[in-house]
């Protein structure tokens, strides 16, 4: 199921005034389009994984679009809540997994091994730190299995590009978050990142265009 070639990961904007608008808006502009969504999750005083702050069930939008790619923010911090979340997502190949809390990310793992991860915000600034100091080359691999880079941490064109090329030569896939025009999507493709996540604000009718344009600054 998974590829070493997602461009396109879209963040839907989860609207907690208008509970169930929400997976409206993921059929009708975004799964079409975009190769993975960017959903965050949590579990409901009822003990169900749920869409953030709505009352839609998880297991509702993976049994629907089995085809497409979910990357779930585990929103909780409670690790006595991994079983519910072990017991939603274990039978589903399509989904990422990552949380704040690194540890429920580690349980989790223990308990669906094949499940797929991304690296923390620890080991992000880690990576980062590493870099700046000169002992990046020293670390072979992350400890998930995608690594998004925060533009928060750090913008520096150059930091990007040398961590870009980490990740190439180490086989781990690079993407950067918060991207919302194609003029980023275009800054981050020329050095070599896997793909981007864009923000609920990208203009959905430029989304074909970003993929075409980031493929072939890929290939360039």
């Amino acid at each position: 199921m998974f590829f070493n070639n997602i461009e396109v990961i879209s963040k839907i904007n989860q609207n907690k005034n208008d509970k169930n608008s929400v997976f409206l808006e993921i059929e009708e502009k975004f799964l079409k389009g975009v190769d993975a969504i960017l959903l965050s999750v949590d579990v409901s005083k009822e003990k169900k994984l749920n869409l953030f702050e709505t009352s839609i069930p998880l297991t509702e939008i993976l049994e629907k679009y089995k085809d497409k790619i979910f990357f779930l923010e585990i929103v909780n911090k409670n690790i006595s809540l991994v079983s519910t979340i072990v017991s939603s997502i274990s039978k589903y190949e399509n989904i990422v997994i990552s949380s704040v809390n690194g540890k429920i990310v580690e349980k989790i793992k223990n308990k669906i091994p094949n499940v797929k991860t991304i690296s923390d915000l620890k080991e992000i600034l880690w990576i980062y730190f590493l870099f700046k100091v000169g002992l990046l080359s020293f670390k072979k691999k992350i400890k998930g299995d995608f690594l998004f880079l925060p533009e928060r941490v750090g913008s520096s064109k150059f930091i990007i590009e040398g961590i870009i090329k980490w990740g190439i030569k180490n086989e781990s896939p690079v993407y950067y978050l918060g991207v919302e025009t194609l003029k980023e999507a275009e800054e981050f493709a020329i050095v070599g990142g896997t793909g981007v996540v864009v923000e609920p604000n990208f203009p959905v009718s430029e989304i074909a265009r970003l993929k075409r344009t980031f493929l072939t600054l890929k290939q360039d």
